[in-house]
């Protein structure tokens, strides 16, 4: 499973992705096509994570699922769909 955004900031564009494999629960978040962070299931049903990248702060939520999950993301405090 994948999620992508295209976010716009003042200081330019930042091309956020989710990329999770549904069977072992595990997955990462890319930046610009940098891994920054994974994570795992583990049982949980949400995991909220917070990475500074650069001089902005991206926070996204994950919801697990039983056959999808819900992935939000949240720039500065900004929500982007």
């Amino acid at each position: 499973m994948k999620k992508k955004w295209l976010v716009r900031l003042d200081d330019g564009e930042y091309s956020v992705e989710i990329r999770q494999n549904q069977m072992s629960g595990s997955g990462s978040i890319l930046i610009n096509g940098s891994t920054v962070s994974e994570f795992s299931e583990s049982g949980e049903s949400a995991r909220m994570m917070e990475i500074e990248y650069g001089r902005h702060r991206f926070k996204i939520n994950i919801v697990f699922g039983s056959f999808q999950n819900e992935y939000n993301l949240t720039v500065d405090g900004s929500y982007h769909s």
